[in-house]
């Protein structure tokens, strides 16, 4: 039983052990990427909290994901504002 003990601590430190050098490997890669890229990171955060708020507003309105953006982009923001309060209202 101690054995058993032992080897799983061991197996288990070994196992931290690896992550944690994955994890400063790839924090150090994009602390890298973020310094030499500034503006592209700061797109691409943009685009993607964009993207995640969206897809909350979705979820939580229960509609097709990219309805609105269909709408938006064949008939105007202000259309789309239409068809949104016509839907809830």
């Amino acid at each position: 039983m101690r054995r058993t003990r032992r080897a799983t601590r061991r197996a288990l430190s070994e196992a931290q052990d690896t992550m944690l050098t994955r994890y400063r490997r790839v924090s150090d890669g994009t602390d890298d990427y973020v310094h030499g890229n500034p503006w592209k990171s700061i797109a691409l955060a943009a685009v993607g909290g964009l993207l995640i708020g969206c897809w909350f507003r979705a979820e939580r309105q229960r509609c097709p994901p990219h309805a609105g953006l269909v709408l938006a982009q064949s008939e105007g923001i202000d259309a789309a504002l239409i068809a949104a309060s016509n839907k809830n209202g």
